[in-house]
């Protein structure tokens, strides 16, 4: 990623990740919940127990990062600006872009929007 900074505050760095940990959880909590929702109105199948162990991995996966960006939060709040160095370092070792860029610049809500293709 082009243009990314050496030395990030690490409260900055805290304060994004926590911004692009809570989008997450919204998006894994809304997946959840219409994953639910189908499967109410689907009729009755010998997958159910499959499908509860589905949701209960949804549901702990959602609590994990809204437990993790009120952690980083809150930490974020009480540390000053002790850079991360090597930032552009950690930033190349990021398989997703735009996480790079939502930890850099902050916006959480920058998370891309995919199309899904079904067959």
């Amino acid at each position: 990623m082009t243009g990314t900074l050496n030395h990030l505050p690490l409260g900055q760095f805290l304060r994004n990740a926590s911004d692009l940990l809570d989008a997450t959880a919204k998006n894994a909590h809304n997946l959840q919940s219409h994953l639910a929702d189908f499967m109410k109105k689907a009729p009755e199948s010998p997958h159910q127990p499959l499908d509860l162990i589905i949701l209960q991995s949804l549901d702990l996966m959602t609590q994990t990062l809204v437990d993790l960006s009120t952690a980083f939060l809150a930490t974020s709040q009480g540390t000053m600006e002790t850079p991360v160095k090597e930032w552009e370092e950690v930033v190349k070792r990021l398989k997703l872009e735009y996480v790079g860029r939502a930890l850099t610049y902050g916006g959480a809500g920058s998370v891309p929007v995919s199309d899904v293709e079904l067959f």
